[in-house]
């Protein structure tokens, strides 16, 4: 499964990517490759990111 991880570089972040790396695909995002408050951009990355959505 692909799963992306918004806010890759904080503690629930950080710990997310290191138990679910393993056993899925992980994308992660950073507050410096993606801002949550601008919704168009987020909605087009997350696009990008994951077709399938």
């Amino acid at each position: 499964m692909k799963v992306m991880i918004i806010g890759s570089e904080g503690m629930l972040g950080h710990d997310l990517v290191k138990v679910l790396s393993p056993i899925h695909e992980v994308v992660t995002t950073t507050i410096d490759t993606l801002d949550i408050t601008d919704i168009d951009k987020t909605i087009e990355t997350v696009k990008k990111t994951i077709p399938m959505c």
